[in-house]
């Protein structure tokens, strides 16, 4: 089983910069071109433009919060192998946790942010201990990878 997430990672980023590069041709037309004494829903052309950094700031404040992850993970009969790292623009360390097929020892989800953000740990059997990896961040998975990822989870128990 494969999951590569190199297509939402793809369409994010370039999501990102589209709607920067928006703001700021917008925000250059309405300074240089709108009239100082028109008012559009009662603000003027400064006050219009901080109310789009303000909205652009609040969206990207979230998104960060929902920690998207780049994931590749990959099942076999041998192994689990879940590589994963930020899509945050501060944050580009690669991570990689790699489980013999027969030390996995099951796994958790956690959920916060109103079900929005959800990570997972994974439990791997080192000599007579169970040891917790860090949690992943999986909200940048869509609801078919998820399922996939989970069931084959399921099956590896």
């Amino acid at each position: 089983m494969l999951i590569d997430t190199k297509r939402t990672v793809l369409r994010t980023q370039v999501r990102r910069m589209l709607t920067l590069f928006g703001l700021i041709i917008a925000a250059c037309l309405i300074i240089y071109f709108m009239p100082t004494r028109m008012k559009i829903l009662g603000l003027g052309r400064v006050q219009i433009v901080v109310v789009m950094v303000v909205l652009y700031l609040v969206s990207s404040i979230i998104e960060s919060r929902l920690e998207l992850n780049y994931i590749y993970f990959r099942s076999d009969a041998r192994s689990i192998v879940l590589r994963y790292f930020s899509m945050s623009i501060f944050n580009k360390q690669k991570n990689s946790i790699e489980i013999a097929a027969d030390a996995f020892r099951g796994y958790e989800i956690q959920e916060s942010f109103w079900g929005r953000k959800k990570k997972l740990v994974l439990f791997e059997q080192i000599k007579d201990k169970v040891a917790k990896y860090h949690p992943v961040s999986l909200s940048g998975l869509n609801k078919r990878e998820l399922g996939q990822l989970l069931h084959t989870l399921d099956s590896l128990k």
